[in-house]
């Protein structure tokens, strides 16, 4: 039983540490030149599979490991690349 109790332990520790090497960063993206937000846009961390689209009002909220780049990217524009950093808002 004892053994058990510190299996359990140890696993919910493993997971603490696996989950508190990721950040949740959001934003609004939006067209340069109109100011207007963009829905549908690809937000995409570098180098992985781990990505999503804003939604109808431009906005995103996504994990990613720290000091991630992401790179955003819409149909007939040019794809960026923006470095996270310490922070958790990135808006384009």
């Amino acid at each position: 039983m004892k053994k058990t109790v510190a299996l359990i332990f140890i696993l919910c520790m493993i997971v603490q540490l696996a989950m508190a090497q990721k950040r949740l960063v959001s934003g609004v993206i939006r067209d340069k030149s109109t100011n207007e937000t963009l829905p549908g846009v690809s937000v995409l961390e570098k180098g992985s599979k781990n990505g999503v689209t804003t939604n109808m009002d431009g906005k995103y909220e996504l994990s990613v490991t720290p000091g991630a780049t992401l790179v955003i990217s819409y149909i007939g524009m040019k794809p960026a690349e923006v470095k996270v950093g310490n922070t958790s808002l990135v808006s384009g």
